[in-house]
């Protein structure tokens, strides 16, 4: 599997309406995480779907010649996963596979705006020449908290496609895949980041993969990490980085020394928009 470079980044500094923020505290418990799976092989006509975070494994069902699955997942590494090997099944191919993850996080700290990292690993496997894309949105939440897309205001926004973008795909513009954002954020304030993942496969009985996991670190001191229940925070580093040194793309953070890798669990049946 190949760590894709051509995709299209769309970065919005928003400013935060103080108006509409969310704001949590120490002891705050953040809203659930939602998931959806989603296996339409053959045209739509081999349907299974799924909103609890874990697994939906299309093995062995009609249209799938050997590992089919889509996964959402929380704990220490919240990311999305699919993989499909599809084959003609009465004379039909085709159809669509999703895999869709959505938590919530805020940073505590003193009130005031802190830099953070966004890293976002992002690789799609299409050999067969499927198209497939993998999407990333994060931004400020909303009061409401039942759905996707669940966005007051958008920080960061990137999508990639392999083999052309799939419909109803994401937006893309012509632009190098930059894995790691600096983004602005206010203490204290619910922010959302959403997964998706969407493939069209083709009859090809060959494997088509793709996965996304992002992670969040920062250099500032005294500050936490809380996601959603499920998703594991851990205190950031008091010592301060200075800006220079560059930002390491590891599940611990920065440097290996200040930042978190978080988020977790959820279930709920919501519809994506």
């Amino acid at each position: 599997m190949r760590v894709v470079g051509a995709l299209a980044v769309l970065f919005s500094a928003a400013q935060l309406n103080p108006a509409s923020a969310v704001t949590v505290g120490a002891g705050s418990v953040l809203p659930n995480a939602v998931s959806y799976e989603y296996f339409g092989l053959n045209f739509a006509d081999n349907i299974r779907t799924s909103n609890t975070v874990g697994t939906l494994d299309y093995s062995g069902q009609p249209g799938c010649g050997g590992n089919c699955s889509a996964t959402t997942a929380l704990g220490s590494s919240p990311s999305v996963t699919a993989r499909v090997n599809e084959v003609e099944y009465a004379h039909t191919s085709g159809g669509v596979v999703q895999a869709s993850l959505g938590y919530y996080m805020a940073y505590l700290n003193a009130p005031g705006t802190y830099d953070v990292n966004l890293h976002a690993i992002d690789s799609l496997s299409a050999p067969d020449g499927a198209s497939m894309s993998a999407h990333l949105k994060f931004g400020q939440a909303r009061s409401s908290t039942s759905s996707f897309n669940n966005f007051d205001s958008t920080v960061l926004e990137e999508a990639d496609c392999v083999n052309g973008c799939p419909s109803p795909g994401f937006v893309i513009s012509p632009a190098p895949f930059v894995p790691d954002h600096l983004v602005s954020l206010e203490a204290n304030v619910l922010y959302f980041i959403q997964l998706d993942l969407l493939f069209r496969p083709g009859p090809s009985n060959v494997e088509i993969s793709g996965l996304i996991d992002p992670t969040f670190t920062t250099a500032a001191a005294g500050g936490q990490f809380l996601f959603s229940p499920g998703v594991f925070a851990a205190q950031v580093a008091t010592t301060p980085v200075p800006a220079a040194l560059p930002l390491f793309a590891s599940g611990i953070g920065a440097l290996g020394l200040f930042g978190w890798r978080r988020k977790r669990q959820a279930s709920g049946g919501l519809q994506l928009a």
